[in-house]
């Protein structure tokens, strides 16, 4: 792996909110929203995750436990809602920080444990699971919260039963080692993601101390920010646009926080 990074601020820090992508500014006029209800209480569940996740089609894809206990992930988009997994069939349980991952094309990625005791990363689409990676081989255990492109392409985080960690990208079937802890990483978070260029953005641990938010595309490792400088720690879960720009959620040594 080669360990060349190069820091890249592409365009100054702000400070933005996600939900609803509201941005207050003063005026003198009001802001419409509308509001689509996709699921809630009344709809047989008694709890849902904190993470759903849409894409460009309006299609949401969420965690919730049904009224019975049962639990597993279901999309809606306001005109129904379809079940995708759930532990009523080959799956046990969905991680302690359930999420999942929906593209264009309404394909949703998500991590789960079998009744049998392993775990991996699966797909659906259609109605149909398939299994990207799983336990049964040179995986041990699994991030709970791999990505996915347009392409189908799918990232996610994973040890291995050497012990070493890394961050893989699976497509058509064949998996692809991006980065692992062999170099200059020791460890890496759960969350990478991927945009539709291939570009993978991913939080890793350096052996030497200290961490950073860090892309990966065609094999090159570039440093987007790390500790040593202004920040002081960063979330798990950075992402990217179609253009390589990386936005990520980081903590000031000053001690505020921001986008």
């Amino acid at each position: 792996m080669s360990n060349k990074m190069v820091i890249r601020f592409s365009k100054p820090l702000s400070v933005a909110a996600v939900s609803l992508s509201l941005i207050w500014l003063p005026t003198d006029k009001a802001i419409a929203f509308s509001f689509t209800k996709i699921a809630d209480t009344s709809d047989g569940f008694s709890n849902f995750g904190l993470l759903p996740a849409i894409n460009d089609q309006g299609t949401v894809a969420f965690f919730a436990i049904s009224d019975e206990g049962d639990s597993g992930y279901f999309t809606g988009d306001g005109g129904g809602i379809t079940p995708i997994a759930d532990t009523q069939g080959i799956f046990d349980q969905f991680g302690q920080f359930p999420g999942a991952a929906i593209n264009n094309t309404g394909t949703v990625v998500f991590f789960a444990s079998l009744d049998g005791g392993e775990q991996g990363i699966f797909t659906s689409r259609d109605g149909i699971i398939t299994t990207i990676a799983d336990s049964s081989n040179s995986f041990q255990e699994f991030g709970q919260l791999p990505g996915i492109n347009d392409q189908d392409t799918v990232v996610f985080q994973a040890s291995l039963d050497t012990e070493e960690q890394g961050i893989f990208s699976s497509s058509g079937g064949l998996i692809t080692p991006i980065v692992d802890s062999s170099d200059v990483f020791s460890s890496f978070a759960s969350a990478p993601t991927i945009n539709n260029n291939n570009l993978v953005a991913f939080r890793g641990f350096l052996d030497t101390g200290g961490e950073g938010v860090f892309t990966s595309n065609d094999g090159l490792i570039t440093k987007i920010a790390d500790s040593q400088g202004i920040f002081d720690f960063f979330g798990s879960s950075p992402t990217s646009n179609g253009e390589g720009t990386v936005a990520f959620f980081a903590s000031l040594n000053e001690g505020e926080k921001g986008i």
